[in-house]
């Protein structure tokens, strides 16, 4: 259950000054692989934010899922995924809303808004508020509201969007 990941390996990590500077790569790096959309087909460009560091389970989550729409939803080339997770910091982009911004604006300016779809799933803690939660200590991070989520996609001029929201 949720009580005992809470003990997980990564709740106990500690975030080097390497890895923080590194992240701006990883961020470029991540937008600049995702391919340009094909004329005349209807992609699917999937984007999925684990952004609470302090569980494994929601790495796993992503992780899984992405692999399962590279394979059966042809979305490879076509997806980005941004963990918060210790082990995987030298990998991936950190999940924040700073990060979730540049990568839904590389995604927006690759697709044609008028034919391909983005499916963005999120997966963290959420509250009675509404909020998800971003947790990646010793950061200061805020959570991400609703209002948050629907700007960034706005700002991305991406039209067509399927939010899957598990928390």
């Amino acid at each position: 259950g949720i009580a005992d990941e809470s003990q997980d390996s990564a709740a106990h990590a500690e975030f080097s000054e390497e890895a923080l500077y590194a992240q701006e790569d990883l961020l470029r790096d991540a937008g600049r692989r995702v391919k340009p959309e094909r004329p005349g087909v209807e992609d699917l460009y999937f984007v999925a934010f684990a952004p609470y560091a302090g569980q494994d389970v929601f790495m796993k989550e992503t992780q899984s899922i992405g692999k399962l729409m590279d394979e059966r939803f042809d979305t490879s080339g076509r997806s980005i995924a941004l963990i918060s997770h210790p082990t995987l910091i030298d990998r991936y982009p950190l999940a924040t809303l700073t990060s979730l911004r540049e990568v839904l604006q590389s995604v927006g300016e690759r697709i044609n808004p008028e034919e391909d779809v983005v499916l963005l799933h999120l997966t963290s803690h959420g509250s009675q508020t509404h909020e998800l939660s971003v947790s990646f200590p010793p950061l200061d991070l805020q959570p991400i509201r609703p209002s948050d989520l629907r700007l960034a996609l706005d700002e991305a001029r991406i039209k067509w969007r399927i939010i899957v929201v598990s928390a």
